[in-house]
């Protein structure tokens, strides 16, 4: 007996010891892998997009190149990586988002494998790509289907035969604050210049009321036989039934290669 004792207590720490490894190895894989950039070619920057500074823009052009080194990894096995570029013309729904030309549109999906995998993926844009502004979203899955925290960056598309933005002069209003009273209708008059051509560019106008809620006022497109110049007049009237408060507008005009300088204001509407 008591040779057979430490016998089984071995047996026991054995079955116990398997028994812990099969937990393990059963154990839910609910760890989310990472994707992370290593370096670009392009590298990204700062940059003014829809109005707003960001820190991760890509400037790049039509016709060129944007190179990314990619990175995923993950505790137990990586399954595929997701690569997203889509127009932002609209800036998240704050505005129409028409264009003239075909957007930049591409979705590409690749498998990855192991725990630690790395990836050079070259993206190239159409070289007749509209001009503007895009979304590149950068996305990864494990085995268990957990997704990793996406990778959000901005592209700047521009047409390297004409990157030069359009002047624009507003005469009408002439103030960056204006107050009127409900049912009033205030004028956006202006003068568009550029260094190339208007030809179907735009001008678009819109604004956020008190609640910040965004509208579109209109987008008017200028004809294909627009010079380098170009004039336009917006009525806006503020209905009886509209809010009081605080309005910010945003007069912004667009060339031909859709290059674009804007003018923000602020109306107080009065009972």
């Amino acid at each position: 007996m008591k040779k057979l004792l430490p016998l089984s207590l071995l047996f026991a720490l054995f079955f116990s010891a398997c028994g812990d490894e099969d937990t393990e190895q059963e154990k839910p894989d609910t760890e989310n892998p990472v994707i992370s950039l290593l370096q670009s070619s392009p590298n990204y920057g700062k940059g003014t997009v829809c109005s707003q500074a960001e820190t991760h823009v890509f400037p790049v052009s039509t016709g060129g190149k944007l190179t990314l080194h990619l990175q995923l990894t993950d505790d137990v096995n990586l399954s595929q990586y997701k690569i997203d570029v889509h127009n932002n013309f609209d800036c998240h729904g704050h505005r129409s988002g028409l264009r003239r030309g075909t957007p930049w549109f591409m979705v590409r999906i690749k498998e990855a494998t192991g725990k630690d995998f790395k990836a050079i993926e070259e993206l190239e844009v159409p070289s007749d790509a509209t001009p503007g502004n895009y979304h590149l979203l950068l996305y990864a899955t494990d085995k268990a289907g957990t997704e990793a925290t996406p990778l959000v960056y901005s592209i700047q598309v521009t047409d390297p035969t004409d990157n030069t933005a359009p002047q624009m002069t507003l005469t009408s209003p002439t103030a960056a604050a204006t107050t009127l009273k409900r049912g009033s209708t205030l004028s956006f008059t202006g003068t568009a210049t550029d260094n190339y051509s208007l030809a179907e560019g735009k001008v678009e106008i819109s604004y956020t009321d008190p609640a910040n809620t965004p509208f579109t006022v209109v987008q008017e497109f200028f004809p294909a036989s627009t010079g380098t110049q170009a004039d336009f007049s917006v009525p806006f009237t503020f209905a009886s039934y509209m809010p009081t408060g605080e309005y910010n507008f945003l007069v912004e005009v667009f060339d031909g290669r859709n290059n674009s300088v804007n003018k923000q204001l602020k109306v107080i509407v009065e009972p």
